[in-house]
């Protein structure tokens, strides 16, 4: 069943580019008219035949698929495609909901956790600069706690300015001290505006200076830097210089999954180990999720809901995606007794179930919303999401804005930010372990390739139809993958060549550019825009 889901992706693949590439001879033909067109039309005669002959072939040999896919459907039984998608129920379940129906903040069995971290954060007996970790696995809740605590009114009283980094397992040390400059920098402007340099002086400068421009900023203030995920001690080995000991109390809040990282950064103040919810506490969280505010669990439910709570493991997100999808269902008794046997129910012990969890929860989504949740995986690990951007994107792909809500609500990303004028949601990020489970199903699906700094598939060909890169971008990408149709750049740090755009020559096929963090790119060649599929949803170099 797999390799003929797969046939399907790639024969629409295949036409796909036989009809752009008939598109594209025909927009050829029209820009050679004019004073020389005749001569100029006869001359490419013979190029045209030899397109037309490989379009010819090509259909011939996607006619061929064609049949053999639907030979495999009789074979595999398969009745009706499409049916059951859930898309008109989802999108009326959608408008039954406020749209502050969900909290992303909401906490459940932290508030003594919260009480004593406050305590070691704020400790007027400690005057040196510590570092306090939170340390758990992955979607107990460690960077929500986090944000509770950074936002806390007794911490923001306390310390001068703070910067919030997410270092994750791929990170660029200048990067993350640039990023603690220009959060300092721009708290302490608002209060003092007497900033020593600007924004793009700092930009320019090497690490070296960074660190002493940092080291020189923070000495005199009281100062509160959450660096959340560090994966690895070396992290804390290379940026702890720049938090100089002033007696005046700052300090480092550290989200790890890892212990030994905690004890590297900080021997002497034990590491608070986050606990997994206990029974009672994980049935309010899964409740608060599933039902809407103020509504008690009816009582044909509440054993069903009892179960499906505990076989989470008292972990956070598992509970936060799977009320997410119940929410989304008819409240009735067989409506969650058919998730619950969807459910593998052999105990693992090892964070596998949260991951089944997740894959209940993708699988259950209607079939436009699956590419949109894919998208989201392109952006860099822990990012701040603008919605309109994103939103721009699924537009230039074809797809809508009201999954949007839809992805809320189910729990599958979380919100930022909203208007205060009227609650919508203007940006969202995603949680990592969310994101790596929609890194694996797109890359499963052949919807999406990521290529990072030491990506070597750029050389090998990308199947994909579409591709992000982060940090590095080469020339080779149009010589290796001349079919792609959606070309995204995060954070891309250019060489001479790349900075005048060549990447992007021979890529005729390409329909949407968004370059986020490309400060040295300088120009886009000519023939980007010039053909009616292209769209360009944004270049930013910010």
């Amino acid at each position: 069943m797999e390799s003929w889901i797969s046939g399907i992706r790639g024969v629409a693949y295949e036409m796909e580019d036989v009809i752009d590439a008939i598109k594209s001879m025909h927009e050829s033909r029209h820009q050679r008219r004019g004073c020389m067109g005749s001569i100029s039309r006869y001359s490419h005669k013979p190029c045209e035949l030899i397109t037309h002959r490989k379009i010819s072939s090509g259909i011939e040999q996607i006619k061929i698929k064609i049949q053999s896919i639907s030979n495999g459907r009789d074979r595999y039984g398969i009745a009706n495609l499409g049916e059951g998608s859930g898309v008109d129920d989802s999108l009326q379940a959608l408008r039954q909901f406020p749209p502050h129906f969900y909290d992303d903040t909401d906490v459940v069995g932290f508030e003594d956790d919260k009480e004593k971290l406050v305590k070691q954060l704020v400790d007027p007996e400690n005057k040196n600069c510590s570092v306090v970790s939170i340390v758990g696995m992955g979607g107990l809740g460690k960077t929500t706690l986090a944000r509770k605590l950074h936002i806390d009114p007794a911490i923001r009283e306390h310390f001068d300015t703070f910067a919030w980094i997410s270092v994750s397992q791929k990170y660029r040390v200048i990067e993350l001290l640039k990023d603690i400059m220009k959060k300092v920098m721009e708290l302490t402007k608002k209060k003092e505006r007497n900033t020593r340099i600007t924004l793009e002086e700092l930009e320019q400068m090497g690490e070296e200076e960074v660190r002493e421009q940092l080291r020189n900023f923070l000495r005199d203030k009281r100062h509160l830097v959450v660096m959340d995920d560090v994966w690895s001690v070396d992290v804390w080995r290379q940026m702890h210089h720049i938090f100089s000991n002033g007696n005046n109390g700052s300090r480092i809040l550290l989200t790890t999954r890892k212990i030994e990282v905690a004890r590297h950064a900080e021997p002497w103040i034990p590491p608070h180990e986050l606990q997994l919810l206990n029974d009672a506490q994980s049935l309010e969280l899964f409740c608060r999720k599933a039902f809407p505010p103020n509504q008690d669990v009816p009582t044909e439910l509440e054993a069903l809901a009892q179960k499906l709570a505990k076989r989470c493991g008292g972990l956070p997100l598992a509970l936060v995606v799977l009320g997410g999808l119940l929410s989304r269902k008819d409240r009735s008794y067989d409506t969650w007794l058919r998730v619950a046997r969807n459910m593998k129910w052999e105990s693992s012990g090892d964070g596998q179930e949260c991951l089944r969890i997740l894959g209940l929860s993708y699988d259950d989504l209607p079939y436009p919303l699956k590419p949109c949740f894919l998208y989201i995986a392109a952006f860099p690990e822990d990012s701040t999401i603008s919605t309109s951007k994103l939103v721009r994107l699924w537009i230039a792909e074809d797809t809508a804005r009201d999954w949007l809500d839809e992805l809320v609500q189910r729990c599958m990303i979380q919100v930022v930010e909203r208007s205060m004028a009227h609650g919508r949601v203007e940006s969202i990020r995603i949680h990592d372990m969310l994101r790596d489970f929609g890194l694996s199903e797109a890359g499963k699906d052949g919807f999406l390739h990521i290529c990072s700094s030491d990506d070597k598939a750029v050389s090998d060909g990308i199947s994909c139809h579409r591709a992000a890169f982060h940090s590095r971008i080469n020339d080779e990408v149009a010589v290796f993958s001349p079919h792609l149709r959606t070309l995204l750049g995060f954070n891309l740090v250019l060489k001479d060549s790349t900075s005048a755009g060549k990447f992007l020559n021979g890529l005729n096929l390409v329909r949407v550019l968004e370059f986020e963090g490309a400060r040295d790119l300088k120009e886009l060649p000519k023939q980007i825009g010039q053909h009616d599929s292209s769209t360009i949803p944004g270049i930013e170099k910010h």
